[in-house]
């Protein structure tokens, strides 16, 4: 099944809320005092095409055992987080945010690690 591409509309609202979130969560301690000290990345967000939701991947930098739950904490609290978009944000919609681990990092590892193996039995 061939992937849409995104408009450049989606392409622009989905920058502008990476931006937005990131600072939320990790500038913001207050705003999600449930998860510490923890910082995250957000390494990237797809809009729907109405703009009305929004997946937000996001790689906490804990270890991998908590990241689950970190993950299900902010979804939890993920109201707290748009109610910071909609401040920062001038669209006529604020969209659902739902949050997602990342899990691009996880893959690069396993592949940079299998090319390793494969380079060290030649």
């Amino acid at each position: 099944m061939a992937q849409k591409e995104y408009s450049e509309r989606q392409l622009k609202v989905a920058e502008n809320l990476k931006r937005i979130i990131a600072n939320s969560i990790n500038i913001d301690k207050s705003l999600l005092p449930v998860i510490g000290d923890i910082y995250m990345t957000v390494s990237e967000v797809r809009m729907s095409p109405d703009l009305k939701s929004a997946r937000v991947y996001i790689l906490p930098n804990t270890n991998a055992d908590d990241t689950e739950q970190i993950v299900d904490l902010v979804n939890e609290f993920s109201y707290l987080i748009k109610k910071s978009v909609a401040k920062s944000a001038k669209l006529k919609y604020v969209p659902r945010l739902r949050f997602v681990n990342d899990k691009l990092f996880d893959h690069a590892n396993k592949i940079e690690n299998l090319i390793g193996d494969i380079n060290c039995n030649e």
